[in-house]
């Protein structure tokens, strides 16, 4: 959800469980016109879940949709799932392209993102160019990227070095 306005004076008789008091944020959901009030809901200033959630995330920068001219990922919808690990440290992997279809001509990969969910999260960002089996992540070389997150929430990490994607 991303809040657009407010309303000091919207009632708190609107709202099923009613709050302490009138006063509402506008808010716009990521999942379309078909949802609330044409895509659109109130959420008091006063819902005790509000700003609170371990997964509340504030986006700091947001680029130009011109930057990269091809995406690939499998969550359209945005961060739909997690997973949480006993551990402090989590390893994942994406292949791509998806279903086993081929780089139709040469490519640039110039950038990687992700979401985090916790604040001051480490990462590093490993590029496996010829992948075959889980078995070949084994051999990843050398960081194309790492840093520290210091707020949670959706990244686009710039590579240090662009790395040449050949057809087929």
């Amino acid at each position: 959800m991303c809040i657009v306005g407010w309303d000091d004076n919207y009632a708190a008789d609107n709202f099923v469980v009613k709050p302490s008091a009138n006063g509402a944020f506008l808010c716009r959901n990521s999942w379309g016109e078909g949802s609330g009030d044409h895509g659109y809901f109130y959420i008091s200033y006063y819902d005790k879940y509000l700003g609170r959630s371990h997964n509340s995330a504030v986006y700091t920068s947001v680029e130009r949709n011109t930057n990269y001219n091809k995406i690939y990922q499998y969550d359209p919808l945005g961060a739909v799932g997690s997973y949480n690990t006993d551990s402090r440290t989590a390893w994942m992997a994406n292949v791509f392209p998806q279903s086993g279809a081929s780089v139709q001509s040469d490519e640039h990969l110039r950038a990687v993102s992700f979401y985090t969910y916790s604040k001051n999260t480490s990462y590093e960002v490993y590029i496996v160019t010829d992948y075959k089996d889980s078995n070949s992540l084994r051999n990843k070389g050398a960081a194309a990227a790492s840093g520290t997150l210091r707020d949670m929430g959706y990244h686009t990490i710039v590579l240090d070095e662009d790395v040449l994607l050949s057809a087929g």
